[in-house]
């Protein structure tokens, strides 16, 4: 959610849905697709990423309705190791962080809080079972 470059874990995303079938992806934010891997925006546009609000900025409690919907919130943790206000959000409201290894803030939030998963890049499947 916010403004979706492609460090934000749109990519990451798309390579968890391209080895999970039966996971299905939700973003919402302003796209810039210019930082999209060609997976990403194949799924995109195939719809296999389904778009919520994408115009303007979302109140907080609909952002927080928003994150509520989700099973699991995907970021790159890597790419985008800062502080993360969404990832604070979806800890509060009991939802499921899914990063990807290597040093952050968010997986240091994922370790202390045991609120997610740290993801090997080669190892994206079968996260229906894990989340």
């Amino acid at each position: 959610m916010g403004i979706l470059w492609g460090y934000r874990g749109i990519n990451l995303l798309a390579a968890i849905l391209e080895r999970n079938p039966d996971i299905d992806g939700y973003i919402a934010g302003e796209l810039k697709p210019e930082g999209y891997t060609v997976l990403a925006r194949d799924l995109l546009a195939k719809g296999r990423i389904s778009l919520g609000q994408t115009e303007g900025r979302m109140s907080n409690s609909a952002f927080n309705q928003e994150i509520c919907q989700l099973d699991a919130l995907v970021i790159d943790a890597v790419s985008y190791p800062p502080p993360s206000g969404v990832a604070l959000r979806a800890l509060a409201n009991g939802r499921c962080i899914i990063a990807s290894e290597g040093p952050s803030w968010t997986n240091d939030i994922i370790m202390r809080y045991k609120c997610g998963l740290i993801l090997d890049p080669s190892c994206l499947g079968g996260l229906s079972e894990r989340i």
